[in-house]
């Protein structure tokens, strides 16, 4: 009687001490870090518009491969790809159209052809509006007419300009709002570039002076439509160009496009607009080492627990016989006394 009693103890105390395995405190991890790193470049970025944007006009010029040339957008992508780190995933776009009005980008928003490069940009540069004044104006730098032809010229497209002014204030919020509802990125940014004026030192005073006025209120209206910042960042390109025609346009071969110099001078413009905000990119090689790391410690720390339930169920058993042989003894003692 005296043994089935120890015996019933010390099973007893076995099973407490392997229960007690169950409560071995596990590791509580850390909280997991954010993957989502803080940069001044866009890790994604698109150009789009005009042929400003195209570089049409520069050396090595190739509508179908502007990669080519010396364009403000190339010479971005260039600047932007070396401040970033690799585990940004650079991509660059640049989908300006030579010819291209506010109603044509407009039209090529609508019809989803742009979707592809929005979706996941985080910076988008528009240039459009050149096409919507400097075109018409362009007609008038014509070698083989006539000063008098040229005046009546100007005189009978200032009321087209005012048509074109009042339909590009219609365009270009819908182009905002049809660009801003194809980007998923949460830290999009739009930017939109003022126009500079090419022709305002013109030797032809009726021509600079409306190309001073239209092109001034065209640039009313982008800063107007902007709302102060609100739906997109205005890139001051006019005002750096002003009073540099010469210098950094092609206008003495009566072309109004931005020459080397002048892409370069835009190019640190929408550089120094750009950088002024703050973009966001998902480090997916560290995010996939912490969980890499993660699981390593998951399986060491298993593996402990495993180690310690065998030490203690070894010392339990022992234990119990232990004090199944005490008991035996005392029990023999007893009797022989």
């Amino acid at each position: 009687m005296y043994i089935r009693s120890y015996i019933k103890k010390s099973v007893s105390i076995g099973c407490c001490l392997i229960c007690l395995t169950s409560y071995i405190p596990i590791t509580v991890y850390a909280e997991k870090p954010d993957f989502n790193v803080q940069v001044n470049a866009p890790p994604h970025i698109v150009f789009m518009g005009d042929s400003i944007a195209s570089g049409y006009g520069l050396d090595a010029y190739d509508p179908d491969d502007k990669s080519k040339c010396a364009s403000y957008a190339n010479i971005l992508s260039q600047v932007f790809d070396s401040e970033l780190p690799d585990e940004a995933d650079f991509k660059f776009a640049n989908v300006a159209k030579d010819g291209l009005t506010s109603g044509g980008l407009l039209k090529k928003l609508q019809d989803g052809e742009m979707d592809e490069y929005l979706a996941d940009a985080d910076a988008v540069v528009v240039s459009i509006g050149g096409n919507d004044l400097l075109g018409p104006l362009e007609g008038l730098l014509e070698k083989d007419i006539g000063l008098g032809e040229t005046i009546d010229r100007a005189i009978s497209l200032e009321s087209k300009l005012d048509e074109h002014l009042d339909q590009y204030k219609e365009n270009l919020p819908e182009i905002v709002d049809e660009i801003e509802s194809r980007t998923e990125n949460e830290d999009f940014t739009l930017f939109i570039q003022t126009l500079y004026n090419p022709l305002e030192d013109f030797s032809l005073t009726p021509i600079a002076n409306m190309s001073v006025d239209k092109i001034g209120d065209l640039n009313k209206i982008i800063v107007s439509v902007s709302d102060n910042g609100k739906r997109y960042k205005v890139i001051e390109v006019a005002e750096p160009f002003a009073g540099k025609a010469e210098e950094l346009t092609n206008i003495k071969s009566y072309d109004i496009h931005p020459n080397s110099d002048g892409h370069a001078l835009i190019a640190k413009t929408v550089r120094d607009a750009v950088e002024r905000e703050t973009f966001t990119y998902y480090d997916n090689e560290a995010a996939m080492q912490y969980e890499i790391e993660l699981e390593q410690q998951r399986q060491l720390e298993k593996e402990r627990q495993q180690r310690k339930r065998k030490i203690i169920m070894a010392g339990s058993g022992a234990a119990g016989i232990a004090a199944v042989s005490a008991g035996v003894i005392s029990i023999f003692r007893k009797k022989r006394r």
